[in-house]
C-alpha cells in the first residue's frame, strides 16, 4: 500500500497558455480535478470556462509529515516558476505585507474610488462614530494637549537649564 504524500499539481489545457497550481492530500489527482470543477470560487475556473476537459498533472509529492509550511513553499516555488503562465490569486505563505507590497497601487487605487464614490457614506459615518464616542474623543484631545504642553514646559525647562550649565563652565 502506498503511502499519503502531499501532491503539488497543476491543471492545464491544450487549448489556452494559461494553468493553475495546487497543493493536495488527495490520493488520487483525478478526484481533485473533480473537485475543482465543482468550486465556484477558485481562480482554477477559468480554465473550465475555455475547455471543458481540462487536464491535471503531478508536479511533485512531498513525505506527507513534512511541515505544512514547507510544502506551501514549494507549491510557491513552482507558482512562480510558472508566474507568466499561471493564474493562481493566492500565493501560499504570502504574508500581508509581501501581498501588499506586491499590490500597493491596486489597492490605494481601488481605496481612492471607494473615498470618491462613496463621500456621503464616510462622511455620515464619522459623524455617527463621532457621536456615540463625544466624551472619549474629546478626553483623548484634552489629554493630547495637555501632553503637548507638558513637552513644551521640558523642552523650556531644558534649555534654560543647558544655558545654565553654560554658564557655569
Amino acid at each position: 500500500m502506498k503511502l499519503p504524500t502531499y501532491k503539488i499539481y497543476e491543471i492545464y489545457s491544450d487549448l489556452i497558455p494559461i494553468t493553475y497550481i495546487g497543493c493536495t492530500k488527495q490520493t488520487y489527482l483525478s478526484k481533485r480535478l473533480a473537485d475543482h470543477r465543482r468550486f465556484k470560487d477558485c481562480s482554477s475556473k477559468k480554465i473550465f470556462w475555455f475547455d471543458e476537459k481540462p487536464k491535471i498533472r503531478l508536479l511533485e509529492e512531498i513525505d506527507i509529515n513534512t511541515d505544512k509550511k514547507k510544502v506551501a513553499l514549494r507549491e510557491k516555488y513552482h507558482i512562480l516558476e510558472n508566474k507568466d503562465r499561471v493564474f493562481n490569486l493566492r500565493l501560499p505563505s504570502r504574508t500581508k505585507k509581501e501581498y501588499y507590497e506586491e499590490k500597493k497601487d491596486v489597492i490605494r487605487e481601488k481605496k481612492k474610488i471607494y473615498r470618491e464614490s462613496n463621500k456621503e457614506k464616510i462622511k455620515q459615518k464619522k459623524r455617527e462614530y463621532y457621536l456615540k464616542n463625544r466624551e472619549n474623543i474629546i478626553e483623548k484631545q484634552r489629554i493630547k494637549r495637555t501632553i503637548t504642553k507638558l513637552k513644551e514646559k521640558l523642552e523650556q525647562l531644558q534649555n534654560k537649564n543647558d544655558k545654565m550649565t553654560k554658564m557655569t563652565v
